[in-house]
């Protein structure tokens, strides 16, 4: 509810089917694309969080007044819901009515308006206001030609060759093109109906009555319903259930995967990075875009091994681009990896895709944007993980023995650390050890011996990084250490810390030191933030840009939701599940006081502030990776839910305030409901079925065995 004023930020939704799509907001400032959010805007991207008056409105025009259906602050309550695939608002006022909603159906290059009214007269009029642009660029629009023909309204950009398209929007009853103001913007009008639909796509407008709208309506949310609420869990904490229920996999599907763009950022790209561990939340609910990621990824990997960081899909050919940042290539090992650990399925590794060819980055340049060739050469998954992992490799040690950090090994923002070539990186070398321990067990033989020892040995000069209470971050190109107890900024930065604990640290005593070190510097529970380092730069001497962000804002010692997960995982790993859960609790906005959020209560943010007069305010919401790994966090660490080689093992890690949890989880077609109680009258349950430790239930659930250890 409104209550006739607005929220100090808009909150939005995203409606989605890959192709098409609409970022909805409560005032309805959103903007609509096609194909490609970046690069085909067909109506204007608002990166104003506090705007009110967006490319697109709506309008009931009746006995000289003027009403927005939209939230506008006119003193009118509006009732906005958003849902699956779905956002609705609803207005009253007099003895008139009218509720809008907005969805982008499967199968459909379009956004339908379902209106359902009541109360109003002949003489009402609803008025459609769009200002197109229908190109990737602001200054595109001016070439945008909007004309009325047979009861449509179609518009063109001949300056748009990418995208050649015809953007219509239509209605059952004729549109009449009331304006068109500086060639881009354009009114058209409409009699009220009791229920009216209207199109807007770029393909040929069906008819579509109410009654088919509704249909549509109700196909789209029976969609997302299955796409994200496979699992639903009922916990002692509602934001978690209505989270994880739902809006996590929403968030990560939706948003992550198909728009790929938000209020925030609109991307429109892939990142090499981004959507591989995207795809990894969503193991083992099979979805289909697992292995079109990875399958993707493999062919933005050029032959020496290296890949493009991120890459725009466009008619015209895929544009990248390549660059020195070191982490990018590891992810694609590290998701082959997950896909067969969770689903044992080792078909995936050989299946054969192409590679990108160019010529590698001349010394000095950093990276180059660019449409590389595509070779006629195709080589198996496997071989793409072993080249990503020999370029690595390659790619040698500095100094003290760790992964060279290049321009970025995860944090972009430290850029210039490794500027001259020999800055190091200790998260890299705990990240490789991982990935080189983990895919070694799908080597044979020699190459399967020298992963293993290259693994050990990084680990344990990883190790060596130990700052008397916790691991360093990095050294600079001149051997200074970053992440020290005795550094004037980052002494202490949180994902150095995490992943000793997932790498095969020698040392797993100091592992727990240092994540207990980092939850008590950077956890601040007054203000409900989990800050990635600690104390922020403040530029006093060359690491990059992200130095440039004011102190506690985003990677600079503000409260970044990724490494915050990280923190979470490895104190659930350590077996402190009461840490685990203050962690990821702490991460839910809907506990949060809104007064200060002010994102959205429904999904996560990818940054919250820790600046002074800012603190615990979110920063960028609902374009995070955050998303896929929090729901990871809580299935696996959490509550104990975990796939392996097509087995379902239960082994919860619960708070002790907690007496148990119910889950119902859909896996290969197969409904299990999950029944865990703890205490002295402990018990665990599956499908009715009281299960012991160690028995397999598979007779009970198709094709899935469980293994359970009782809490």
């Amino acid at each position: 509810h409104t209550g006739g004023s607005l929220l100090p930020r808009r909150w939005s939704q995203i409606l989605t089917n890959g192709t098409f799509g609409w970022t909805a907001d409560d005032c309805g400032t959103g903007h609509l694309w096609s194909g490609n959010a970046h690069e085909n805007k067909l109506t204007p991207w608002q990166n104003d969080p506090y705007a009110h008056n967006g490319p697109e409105q709506l309008f009931i025009l009746e006995n000289g007044q003027q009403t927005a259906l939209f939230g506008a602050g006119d003193g009118l309550d509006t009732v906005i819901r958003y849902g699956p695939g779905t956002a609705v608002w609803e207005k009253r006022w007099q003895s008139r009515s009218v509720k809008v909603t907005a969805f982008v159906p499967q199968g459909y290059q379009a956004r339908l308006f379902l209106i359902e009214t009541a109360g109003f007269g002949a003489g009402a009029t609803l008025q459609w206001q769009a200002s197109l642009q229908m190109s990737a660029h602001w200054k595109g629009r001016q070439y945008v030609r909007a004309r009325s023909q047979n009861g449509r309204i179609m518009a063109e950009n001949p300056a748009n060759t990418e995208y050649q398209q015809t953007l219509y929007f239509s209605a059952a009853q004729p549109l009449e093109l009331a304006s068109q103001s500086s060639n881009h913007t354009f009114t058209a009008t409409l009699p009220v109906e009791e229920t009216m639909v209207l199109f807007a796509g770029v393909e040929e407008p069906p008819a579509l009555s109410g009654a088919g709208a509704r249909q549509l309506l109700a196909e789209t949310t029976q969609y997302w319903e299955q796409q994200a609420a496979f699992l639903t869990v009922q916990t002692p904490d509602e934001a978690l259930n209505h989270y994880l229920s739902f809006w996590g996999r929403y968030q990560t599907i939706a948003c992550r995967l198909l728009a790929r763009t938000a209020l925030y950022q609109c991307g429109g790209a892939y990142g090499f990075r981004d959507q591989l561990q995207d795809v990894c939340g969503l193991l083992p609910n099979g979805t289909g875009m697992e292995k079109e990621q990875i399958l993707r990824c493999c062919r933005h990997q050029y032959q020496e091994g290296d890949v493009q960081h991120w890459w725009h899909p466009l008619p015209s050919g895929e544009r990248g681009v390549r660059t020195r940042i070191t982490d990018d290539l590891l992810w694609l090992p590290y998701a082959l990896c997950r896909w067969v650990k969770v689903t044992g399925d080792k078909t995936l590794m050989q299946e054969k895709t192409t590679w990108l060819v160019s010529e590698p980055l001349k010394q000095g340049e950093e990276q180059r944007y660019e449409q590389a060739a595509i070779s006629p050469e195709q080589d198996t998954v496997f071989d793409h993980c072993i080249r990503a992992i020999e370029c690595s490799l390659g790619r040698g040690v500095g100094q003290h023995g760790l992964c060279l950090i290049g321009t970025g090994d995860w944090n972009d923002g430290m850029d210039r650390l490794g500027a001259e070539g020999k800055g190091e990186s200790v998260w890299l070398t705990w990240f490789l050890s991982m990935v080189l321990e983990e895919f070694s067990t799908l080597c044979e033989g020699e190459r399967r011996e020298r992963y293993q020892r290259l693994s050990q040995k990084l680990a344990e000069q990883a190790d060596k990084a130990w700052d008397g209470g916790w691991y360093r971050r990095a050294y600079d190109d001149h051997g200074s250490p970053v992440g020290s107890r005795e550094s004037r900024e980052c002494q202490i930065d949180a994902i150095a810390q995490s992943f000793a604990v997932f790498a095969p640290n020698p040392s797993p005593e100091r592992a727990r030191q240092a994540v207990q070190a980092a939850a008590a510097r950077l956890y601040d529970r007054k203000t409900g933030t989990v800050a990635l380092l600690d104390p922020p730069f403040r530029d006093w001497r060359e690491v990059g840009y992200i130095s440039a962000y004011p102190a506690g804002i985003r990677e600079n010692g503000g409260q970044y939701t990724h490494a915050a997960v990280w923190l979470a995982m490895a104190a659930f790993r350590m077996g402190d599940g009461e840490l685990g859960w203050q962690l990821l609790k702490t991460l839910l906005p809907e506990q949060l006081d809104n007064t200060v959020y002010q994102g959205e209560p429904y999904v996560l943010a990818g940054d919250v502030s820790t600046a002074p007069g800012r603190k615990g305010r979110a920063g960028w919401t609902w374009y995070t990776g955050a998303a896929s790994w929090y729901c990871r966090a809580a299935a696996e660490e959490l509550l104990g839910l975990r796939v392996e080689d097509g087995k379902l093992y239960i082994q919860p890690n619960l708070p002790q305030s907690w007496h148990g949890y119910d889950a119902s989880w859909t896996l290969d077609g197969v409904t299990l409901e999950i029944h865990v109680l703890r205490g002295t009258n402990a018990a665990l349950t599956v499908n009715g079925i009281a299960a012991e430790q160690g028995i397999v239930l598979s007779e009970y659930t198709g094709k899935v065995d469980i293994q359970v250890t009782i809490v």
